[in-house]
């Protein structure tokens, strides 16, 4: 049986590899899913202002490479910045894109498992993703997480949520856009961040994913409820999470 991180790198290794073909059926889901993706717009935007902010001469780590090349932006703004993957096509791309664009030795890519840092304790003042921590074991890589930050560092990650049946009805219907294993976040995984962090804080997005709605006015929307009821938060489709004060004693 296949283990998460042997999941990952079996379901993305061909999509760095070579463009995939795909089904009819692939086609089609994606096609519909494609307007409710771009709607996520002030998630994303939150996510990267939390990530650009008081980065420079920061050393960091991004968990899972992504396609918004934040790494890059975050080299050029001063920080050191090391990124890691699963798959070994996404760290040969990334060389090479790294080596094209002459970042020399501010930017770092290497195969490595989420779930066991490579770092020594206190490594970094950011480490950061998205759309990576619903992949892993969350106690794992909350481990690691805490043993490689600094006593001063965060974690800061976008990670869609599992409780909203709607959503979950769309995941249900089209397992094939996903990896066996990947798991959603719940209250219950959101309650272990506190067990390696003394301060969790998460900020809710997309209560109605309406991909057809002005997002500055559905963020309006979405925070006028919050505000009035903040327990509906474990509904939202999207949240950035920021991990602060990383409890080493639990290492």
């Amino acid at each position: 049986m296949l283990n998460s991180q042997d999941a990952n790198q079996r379901f993305f290794d061909p999509y760095y590899a070579a463009k995939p073909r795909l089904s009819l059926g692939h086609r089609a889901a994606r096609a519909f899913r494609r307007p409710f993706y771009k709607a996520l717009g002030s998630s994303r935007q939150a996510y990267r202002d939390s990530l650009l902010t008081d980065c420079h001469r920061a050393h960091c780590l991004e968990l899972g490479i992504g396609i918004d090349n934040l790494a890059i932006e975050l080299t050029q703004r001063g920080a050191d910045v090391t990124v890691i993957d699963i798959a070994p096509e996404a760290i040969n791309r990334a060389r090479e894109c790294f080596a094209r664009l002459a970042l020399g030795r501010h930017i770092y890519a290497f195969v490595q498992d989420a779930e066991s840092l490579q770092f020594p304790p206190g490594s970094f003042d950011l480490i950061y993703g998205k759309w990576i921590l619903h992949h892993l074991d969350t106690r794992k890589v909350l481990r690691e997480l805490s043993r490689c930050l600094k006593p001063t560092g965060r974690a800061v990650f976008l990670e869609p949520l599992g409780v909203n049946p709607i959503i979950n009805l769309f995941r249900r219907l089209t397992p094939h856009l996903r990896v066996p294993g990947e798991h959603p976040l719940t209250d219950t995984e959101l309650a272990m961040f506190a067990s390696r962090f003394a301060e969790v804080r998460v900020d809710y997005h997309h209560l109605l994913p309406l991909p057809y709605i002005p997002q500055a006015f559905m963020r309006r929307c979405e925070q006028a409820l919050l505000c009035r009821m903040p327990s509906v938060g474990i509904y939202a489709w999207q949240a950035v999470i920021t991990m602060l004060r990383p409890l080493k004693s639990h290492c």
